[in-house]
């Protein structure tokens, strides 16, 4: 069965390569900054392969659990259902599967170690509720963030080292707060004159989409050391640490805020010649991207799964 499994993996692996190359499709980046963001209907058949490798093992790696018989029907059909998502995409048809809710136990307070369980009193975890996105929709989400990511999660390094198209380019690029340390997007280190190492260009090839939980550790360390020294200067040599956190964050977000942010810089995109229009029949660009965001974001709730509040079963999370 394993055989057969990889056999098939394989196969589509090299169908769906040999299509790139009959299209004259550039896997990988050579020369000048250069990088072009397509209308969805002409994004990159290779993209979703890679996405495809990034989603199985961000799914394996997130939280532990995941559906195996899922990836392994996947896995067997690749180059099908590939080819599915990349039609949806050229459509504007794709629709998100439901989500399933489980609930994953947070760790044990300190508090709870000093208590002892008895019939009167049980020791209660608490649980953080978890969704379950079908792989489909994580390879759909994977290949956007592919194909949009280097004009997004921007980099100082190529801003300030690469050669762009024109200065108009050049100027749009920044966008990524410095601030930002976990879940950057995974980059290819080049070695440079000092002997020492910096992140350029995206990554396709490695099979993480996003920098590790390490790397984002030490990133913001030397961040706080470095602003709790500027402090210092500025204050006689004293300054004071601390650490808080954002009550239910994702919870709370505005999802119409979002949509307005990344349609401004879509829009900032395709007014520097970035983000190209549909050649084809001349429709708008960013219209097209709009529209997919929209369904990407737009999910419902697997009620069969789990005992869940009613009111929130009709919740439909939407741009």
């Amino acid at each position: 069965m394993l055989k057969a499994t990889i056999s098939a993996v394989v196969a589509g692996f090299n169908r769906i390569m040999s299509k790139c190359i009959k299209q004259d499709w550039t896997v990988v980046f050579v020369g000048h900054f250069g990088y072009l963001i397509p209308p969805p209907d002409q994004i990159p058949l290779h993209y979703f392969y890679f996405a495809w490798r990034k989603a199985c093992r961000y799914q394996k790696m997130a939280f532990g659990f995941y559906d195996p018989v899922e990836l392994q029907e996947f896995e067997l059909n690749l180059e099908d259902e590939i080819n599915s998502i990349h039609e949806e995409f050229a459509t504007l048809s794709y629709e998100t599967e439901p989500l399933r809710f489980y609930c994953f136990p947070k760790a044990p307070k300190v508090k709870d170690f000093l208590k002892k369980e008895t019939k009167e009193h049980s020791i209660l975890v608490d649980a953080r509720p978890v969704t379950k996105i079908a792989l489909r929709d994580q390879i759909a989400w994977a290949t956007v963030v592919l194909v949009l990511g280097e004009w997004f999660d921007t980099n100082n390094v190529i801003h300030k080292e690469a050669e762009f198209r024109s200065e108009e380019q050049k100027k749009v690029y920044p966008w990524m707060v410095e601030w930002s340390c976990n879940n950057r997007l995974r980059r290819r280190y080049y070695q440079d004159q000092d002997y020492g190492y910096k992140r350029r260009l995206l990554n396709f090839t490695n099979s993480d989409l996003y920098e590790s939980y390490q790397w984002g550790l030490r990133r913001i360390r030397r961040l706080r050391e470095t602003q709790f020294n500027e402090v210092k200067k500025l204050n006689s040599g004293i300054a004071y640490y601390g650490e808080t956190d954002i009550k239910s964050f994702y919870p709370t977000l505005n999802m119409a805020v979002v949509k307005e942010t990344l349609i401004k810089r879509l829009t900032k995109l395709h007014e520097k010649d970035i983000l190209i229009d549909n050649s084809a029949d001349k429709r708008n660009a960013v219209e097209e991207w709009s529209n997919l965001l929209e369904r990407l974001c737009s999910f419902t709730v697997d009620t069969d799964c789990i005992d869940i509040d009613p009111d929130f079963t009709s919740h439909k999370l939407g741009m």
